[in-house]
């Protein structure tokens, strides 16, 4: 399967295009350390969901106790459905091991 990853600086996504392209998956950033939420994310997920994309959300990793940067995540996904497994994407290291 194909598939993307969006973020907010994404605002605009023509996702019947996306889904024209061959792409079948769509990771959603949803948040970010411990206060970041995606302000498009409602908006981005139900446009996947207008054309049968299968949905995934992701949460960028911060250096900040990872126990409550999961809790955070989990309870702004909560309420959305998922088709793929939740994801962590970790660019940066903060000093972390």
């Amino acid at each position: 399967m194909r598939g993307i990853d969006i973020a907010s600086y994404q605002e605009n996504v023509d996702f019947q295009r996306v889904k024209n392209a061959g792409i079948e998956i769509v990771y959603i950033k949803a948040t970010e350390g411990l206060t970041y939420k995606n302000p498009f994310l409602e908006s981005q997920y139900s446009g996947a969901m207008a054309v049968d994309l299968k949905i995934g959300f992701y949460h960028y990793l911060r250096a900040n106790d990872p126990i409550r940067e999961a809790q955070f995540f989990l309870s702004v996904v909560d309420e959305l459905s998922a088709d793929c497994k939740y994801v962590i994407d970790v660019e940066e290291l903060f000093g972390q091991t």
